[in-house]
């Protein structure tokens, strides 16, 4: 990985045309049983308690339930990027793991740059790193189809930068996903899904259940939600017809498609009240898929086949295996003097496996293995949050000022495991060498965060906003972001809003630390390409320098009209993002291996 000191301006327009919700939706504490008049109430990117979609500062979109159960997709990614026109969600056949955890990115900037919140609490990033033709190439972004469907009651996306209020990764935007709660009449449901594609291939079935019991009379409640599924391959390559004297000539060897994912995942969230006034909360989460990704066919008379195991030549295959843990416990509450507080823990784990099957190492010979175990990446993530507000009553304001004020300790560690030897030896299993014993290790680091906000309802007709939040990363140290937000409603159906900020990504572990030996397509051949952490010898020799945190300056402008039932907006926004953290380009060569000869 390599720190791009250049810098990517991005001047998009966005155009929303939606249908206003008519469910209200309410955060649990008891701090929002006001807010029920409302039409819908959002809790992203506001410390207020009564601010709506409508009146909101910043384009946000809102996603329910029942767009999510209609939607006739199975991943939580496919699903937003056919509901939120900002968001992508590419296919990306092969590219070893990419293929079951893929990345979705948020108005056109790496996946990486979007926050991603459940119940407004920091979801942990992915072990993976995406290389090679995945989408955000050098990302290593967390992972939304981790979170099951069943569980959400809807999902706010905020289309404006975000970091001072919420730190790190939020330059793009946030994705907040918040979950069903209480145990009300008619609230448990199931549901079973099933299709194909018109090939007739890609059979997929999943069934989801979510079901809510009181606790304690009217004290609390619980809420288990599950999902079982399975997807089955689809492959729209050719027949190989490259060689008429190959023993496979005119069949399909390459698979290009959808990967095979089997899904199991449970989510319970849970509320009781301790006292008046005060509110345990808890949501626990537990998420396996399984899946397959071929990468290229090696030919019966390839110099990377053994053809006593495999006269025909054969496609190596990719087991990959991701497993994604989370429990968030906290307790909030508000005191009688009308101060609202939130303390909370947040603990969270990734960890995938990429394992070669149906393949060989050429130097073992035939004694080679077909199936390695190629190690292991896990990446875990543990807060502590305190947040306090509350709304003020300032003489010379007409509407309560709302303070917001909070800290944050973040750690975060990343492990990389090694392989079992016959997967690195030599060239290495063929599709994807394992890790070797110099890529593996672990590395940690701390964060410790503060904020300030500020929110008024300043005349009938204009409201504003302002955020500020100091960082300090162990690594690469202090960072400071700013927000500040405005907006005038001119008419009761017509309004401007505009905000001009300041945000940072801090450099993930993944990329500072992430090593390997993988297999990538250069000049039509299958080539084996070293990918060096930044702080390996050789990547300093090639130019690598320690890597910065992204800084970003966000500046959005944006009209919204609301005439009745259907709200129109317009958004302008430019990003433009310093420090920018990609990989290098593939180095090849005699003059790059004689440049190395010659620094040692």
């Amino acid at each position: 990985m390599r720190t791009s000191s250049a810098k990517r301006s991005r001047l998009s327009l966005a155009i929303t045309l939606a249908l206003a919700a008519t469910t209200v939706h309410a955060r649990d504490d008891a701090a929002d049983k006001d807010t029920t008049s409302l039409q819908t109430v959002v809790v992203t990117g506001t410390r207020s308690v009564n601010r709506s979609q409508s009146s909101s500062l910043s384009p946000i979109d809102i996603v329910s339930a029942q767009d999510l159960q209609s939607s006739g997709d199975t991943q939580l990614g496919a699903v937003l990027s056919r509901l939120v026109p900002s968001l992508n969600f590419p296919r990306a056949p092969g590219n070893d793991g990419s293929g079951i955890v893929r990345p979705a990115a948020l108005r056109g900037l790496s996946p990486d740059e979007t926050l991603v919140l459940v119940n407004g609490k920091r979801w942990h990033t992915g072990a993976l790193l995406n290389l090679q033709g995945a989408l955000g190439r050098g990302s290593a972004p967390a992972d939304l189809n981790a979170i099951p469907v069943s569980a959400i009651d809807h999902i706010e996306v905020l289309r404006d930068g975000a970091s001072a209020q919420y730190g790190s990764d939020a330059i793009a935007g946030v994705i907040n996903v918040v979950l069903k709660g209480a145990a009300t009449p008619g609230s448990n449901e199931a549901s079973l899904t099933a299709g194909r594609y018109s090939a007739g291939d890609g059979k997929q079935w999943q069934g989801d259940a979510s079901i809510g019991i009181p606790l304690g009379g009217d004290k609390g409640w619980a809420r288990l939600s599950v999902i079982q599924g399975h997807s089955d391959t689809t492959n729209r390559g050719g027949r190989d017809l490259r060689d008429p004297t190959s023993p496979v000539y005119g069949q399909r060897t390459q698979r290009i498609g959808e990967p095979d994912i089997r899904t199991h995942q449970a989510l319970l969230n849970v509320q009781y009240a301790l006292a008046k006034n005060v509110d345990f909360y808890a949501f626990a989460s537990t998420s396996s898929r399984e899946g397959t990704s071929p990468a290229l066919f090696r030919t019966y008379d390839s110099s990377r086949n053994i053809p006593s195991i495999y006269p025909l030549g054969y496609l190596p295959l990719n087991d990959v295996r991701a497993i994604d843990s989370a429990v968030v416990a906290g307790i909030r509450g508000t005191t009688e003097s009308g101060w609202r507080w939130d303390v909370s823990g947040n603990y969270g784990r990734s960890r995938v496996s990429i394992d070669p099957t149906h393949t060989l190492n050429v130097d073992l010979g035939p004694a080679s293995p077909t199936r390695f175990d190629a190690g292991r990446l896990v990446a875990t993530q543990k807060a502590v949050d305190v947040d306090v507000a509350k709304d003020l009553s300032v003489s010379w304001l007409a509407n309560p000022l709302t303070l917001a004020f909070g800290v944050e300790y973040l750690y975060q560690g990343y492990r990389i495991a090694a392989g079992e030897p016959a997967s690195y030896l030599g060239t290495g299993s063929q599709g994807f060498p394992g890790f070797r014993p110099g890529d593996a290790g672990y590395h940690g680091r701390h964060d410790v965060a503060e904020y300030i906000s500020l929110e008024n309802q300043i005349t009938d007709k204009l409201s504003g906003s302002l955020a500020i939040r100091h960082e300090d990363y162990t690594d690469f140290g202090k960072t400071t972001s700013g927000t500040l937000s405005a907006r005038y409603d001119f008419t009761d159906t017509f309004a401007l809003r505009g905000t001009a900020a300041t945000g940072f990504r801090a450099p993930s572990l993944p990329q500072q630390f992430y090593s390997t030996t993988s297999t990538n397509v250069i000049g039509g051949l299958p080539t084996q390409i070293r990918n060096f952490a930044v702080s390996d010898p050789v990547a300093r020799a090639l130019g690598a320098e320690p890597l910065k945190a992204e800084k970003s300056h966000n500046y959005t402008l944006g009209a919204v009209y609301a005439p009745g039932a259907w709200t129109v907006s317009l958004d302008v926004y430019q990003i433009t993002i310093g420090n920018r953290i990609v990989p290098s380009e593939n180095l090849v060569g005699d003059d790059v291996r004689g440049y190395l000869d010659s620094h040692g």
